[in-house]
This record gives C-alpha cells, sequence and structure tokens, in this order.
C-alpha cells in the first residue's frame, strides 16, 4: 500500500468518524475498532510458511520416433510381400477359393493400413511443420534452437539443448536406458511404450509366423500349378489375415497413443505413457539419492505428491530428428525454513499533537525459523510463488542475508524476543 493510500485510508476513517460525532452515535455501533498493543510501528501479517528455490534438476524423458517407423515399414513390407505372392498364385491356381482367400485378406488389413497411414502422416506433420512453429509464442527461443529443433512448448532459455541432443545421441547408441549428468543438475531416461513382456514375446511371435508364411507361400509360388498345394494356401492366407489384424490392431492403438502424446504436448502436458506415476515415483527416488548438499526435493515422493510436482515443474518440449524430447525442470528446495510476513506500518504517538508513520522498504519479509537469516520479497514476487498443501514454494533470486550482519528495523523488530 503506497503511501498516498494510507494517508487516504486515515482521512476517510476521520471523516466518518467526525460524520458519527455529528450525528451523536458512538463509533463503535457502526465500525469494529481493533487496537494494536504493537508500539513499535510496524505489523507483521504472517502470510505462511516458506521454502525457497534456486536452482533446478531437470529429468529429461525422449521417445525414439524411429521405432515407429520401422514398425510401419516392417508391416507395409509384409504386407506387400504376402499380397504379391497372394496374387502369383491366384494366377496360377485360378480358383475361386484361392481368390476370395486373397480379397479377404486385402479386406481385412487395408484398412487398417489406411488408418495407421493416416496417423503417421498427421504425427509428421504437427511435429515437423517448421511454418506452424514459427507461429507459435516461443517464448525467448534462441536462434540456433530453432535451427536445431521444433519446440512444441515452453522455453528454452537456460537449457543447453545442443549438449542434451548429443547426450541423448551417445545413450541411443549404447545400451543403457538413462543416464546421469550430476554437475548439469540433469537426469536423462529413453522412454519405451510398450506393453508387458507377454503381449511383447506374443508380437513377436506372431511376426515371425508372418514371414514364415510368406517363406511357405513363396516357395509355393515357384511349383507348377499341378504340385501347389491349395489347402495349405488357404490355411496360411487365414492365419495371415488373423496375425495382421492382432499386428495392426496394436500398432494402430500405438499411433493413436502417439498422437495423443503429441496433442497433450502441444498443450504443454507430459502425456501418462511418457510419465505414469510410477515412472515418476522411480526417477524422483533416483534423483533425490543424488542432488546436491543443501537441498533436497520440496515434497515428499508418494503417489498423492505427484499433482503437485507437476504443478511446480517447468515443462519444455521439443522435437529434434527422431526424437521427442520432454524437460521437467524440477525445482530443488534449500533445508532452511521460513516464515513469510507482510510487513505493515501502523502509526504510532509521537507527541499529543502528532503521529508518526514509519515508511517500510520491504513489502514481505521472510526469516528464518530461528530468526537468523531473512530475505526480503516485493508483494508481485511473493504473488508469483507455488502455494503447496503445507507451504508455499518461492524463487527467491535474491541472496538469504544474516541477522547479525543488518541493521535494518524491519528485521530488528521482528526477530525481537
Amino acid at each position: 500500500m503506497t503511501i498516498i493510500m494510507k494517508c487516504l485510508l486515515i482521512i476517510s476513517i476521520f471523516l466518518q468518524i467526525r460524520n458519527m460525532e455529528c450525528q451523536n452515535l458512538p463509533p463503535t455501533d457502526l465500525v469494529k475498532i481493533t487496537y494494536f498493543n504493537n508500539t513499535e510501528g510496524l505489523y507483521y501479517k504472517f502470510l505462511d510458511k516458506v521454502k525457497v528455490t534456486n536452482s533446478d534438476w531437470k529429468l529429461i524423458n525422449y521417445l525414439d520416433l524411429s521405432d515407429y517407423t520401422t514398425k510401419y515399414l516392417t508391416l507395409f513390407n509384409l504386407y506387400n510381400e504376402t499380397f504379391q505372392l497372394c496374387s502369383e498364385l491366384r494366377k496360377k491356381i485360378n480358383n475361386p477359393e484361392s481368390t476370395y482367400s486373397c480379397q479377404q485378406f486385402a479386406q481385412a488389413t487395408i484398412p487398417h493400413l489406411h488408418e495407421i497411414d493416416q496417423n503417421h502422416q498427421s504425427i509428421l506433420s504437427t511435429i515437423g511443420s517448421n511454418d506452424r512453429i514459427k507461429n507459435r509464442n516461443r517464448r525467448g527461443l534462441s536462434n540456433a534452437v530453432s535451427r536445431l529443433a521444433n519446440v512444441l512448448f515452453g522455453s528454452v532459455d537456460n537449457i543447453d539443448f545442443i549438449s542434451i541432443f548429443n547426450k541423448i545421441t551417445q545413450l541411443a547408441k549404447s545400451r543403457l536406458d538413462n543416464i546421469d549428468v550430476i554437475p548439469e543438475q540433469t537426469r536423462i531416461v529413453k522412454t519405451m511404450i510398450n506393453e508387458t513382456n507377454h503381449t511383447l514375446n506374443q508380437i513377436l511371435t506372431y511376426q515371425q509366423k508372418l514371414e514364415q508364411n510368406i517363406q511357405s507361400l513363396g516357395e509355393q509360388a515357384k511349383l507348377n500349378s499341378q504340385n501347389i498345394d491349395q489347402l495349405k494356401i488357404r490355411t496360411m492366407l487365414l492365419e495371415q489375415t488373423l496375425f495382421f489384424e492382432v499386428l495392426l490392431n496394436q500398432y494402430a492403438y500405438e499411433t493413436q497413443n502417439l498422437l495423443a502424446i503429441v496433442d497433450s504436448a502441444l498443450q504443454g502436458k507430459v502425456h501418462s505413457s511418457i510419465l505414469h506415476t510410477q515412472r515418476w515415483l522411480t526417477e524422483l527416488r533416483e534423483i533425490k539419492a543424488i542432488i546436491p548438499v543443501g537441498t533436497t526435493l520440496p515434497l515428499e515422493i508418494s503417489a498423492e505428491s505427484i499433482p503437485d510436482f507437476i504443478k511446480i515443474s517447468e515443462i519444455t518440449i521439443v522435437h529434434k530428428d527422431k526424437y521427442l524430447i520432454f524437460v521437467v525442470k524440477i525445482p530443488l528446495a534449500q533445508t532452511i525454513d521460513f516464515n513469510a510476513n507482510n510487513v505493515i506500518p501502523l502509526p504510532i504517538t509521537y507527541d499529543s499533537q502528532n503521529l508518526v508513520l514509519i515508511e517500510s522498504n520491504m513489502e514481505v519479509l521472510a526469516i528464518s525459523y530461528d530468526t537468523e537469516k531473512f530475505f526480503s520479497m516485493t508483494n508481485k514476487q511473493w504473488e508469483m510463488c507455488k502455494e503447496l498443501q503445507s507451504y508455499t514454494l518461492c524463487r527467491n533470486s535474491q541472496p538469504t542475508h544474516h541477522k547479525s550482519k543488518t541493521d535494518l528495523c524491519e528485521v530488528m523488530l521482528l526477530s525481537k524476543p
């Protein structure tokens, strides 16, 4: 509250009291008067318990999009080989049942392939359109990074993406799934979006069976029409139809899921397929074990605290080459706890004719529990803090001061016993 506003408030109260006196009405009948016993001239209104952060730990998850392309090309090639062999055998056999088997195979697979292709193209156009990205608000995006990648969401300020790209490339070439870069306070994790091991083994078995059937169909296609085993061909084509439906349904689900991941990324959200609750818990425990001395994670690690971790973290999502990269900057809290107070000047009696109002240079004063350390903030800075269930987390770029090295009256009065 400015000095002018304070003066106007005092004048307003004075006029109201004078008006009531003129009406012969006691002031207490119309207004509630609060008496302050504090005669020091400053009133400290408690705001909340406070933890301070001035550093982050970057949790980086990357998704290799080439896995999807490889799967699609593999399935498409298997389809083409099967259909080509089916056409060759149909010409040799000239049997209505064989023709029907070929048609049944095509009718069962083509709609799935078409849907997958559309989803695949939609994903590529969404994350790879330079014109679209240029029209988005890039919020401080540097020219160097803009030439390297498409920023789907967030800010790349204070993030060394060139170093991150290099480390992701190195990690992708290794057999490791994660790496900790402690000097840069970074953890990089390869994200695998897969089903259970049982499902993966089943899919691999189906794919191997498709390849075996193609080989057998190829051998039949080399025979004379009289030596071709038509029953075997129809059986293999039926198997191809069934196995293709299973694999294409699975891959259609994966592409739909990838579309959901990209859509979430454009809204600044990390899809649960990338960071689900169990993954969050695992990664947070890994980070907690290596964070610098004097800092701690701002919340206890539990499933219930994950929403608050998301709330206080800064998210940046980037597409580079074949990688979709999710950077989650998790704030690290200092181990010193503070109490935050609004500093409100109160008039004090100077003599029978005059009041004195202390003009404070502080709007919010945060002082440690032991009253030995403190820092100050403006009201605007306080509003930018993140309110959590048990305290408020504030990003403080100002240094923390020691009480013994200051003579500020705001600090001395607050810590006065």
